[in-house]
């Protein structure tokens, strides 16, 4: 459909002291058929849920030092670093096989319990 007519279903919200704007976009002739879809999702903007909040997971950049005799795969086990091996050589411009330097600083990637700003108190 390159080049079809596209079309955007906006929804603003006025929530707590912001405005949110929710943004649909559908190619024109398949638009009727996520019309419904688009309201549903407005209509189910709320607060999360502690619960919900608490389940929330983010990936963090992290710098950490390796090691003596650590390889990037040794260090990245003993870290919790979620990228493999070759996106963290490439993330630190070294070699995946290369032997790091006791003390060498290095980029990984961790997972994190979301922090996010606080829920502003309910007006």
């Amino acid at each position: 459909m390159q080049g079809a007519p596209i079309r955007a279903h906006l929804t603003w919200i006025a929530y707590r002291g912001s405005i949110f704007r929710l943004t649909g976009l559908v190619a024109s002739p398949a638009s009727g058929k996520f019309e419904g879809v688009f309201r549903s999702v407005a209509r189910s903007f709320r607060s999360l849920t502690p619960r919900e909040r608490e389940s929330i997971r983010e990936t963090r950049l992290r710098i950490v030092e390796a090691r003596a005799g650590e390889g990037l795969r040794e260090l990245s086990e003993r870290t919790g670093n979620r990228w493999n091996v070759q996106q963290t050589a490439v993330a630190n411009d070294v070699f995946a096989d290369a032997p790091l330097r006791t003390a060498q600083r290095l980029k990984i990637a961790v997972s994190e319990r979301y922090e996010g700003a606080p829920e502003p108190p309910p007006r």
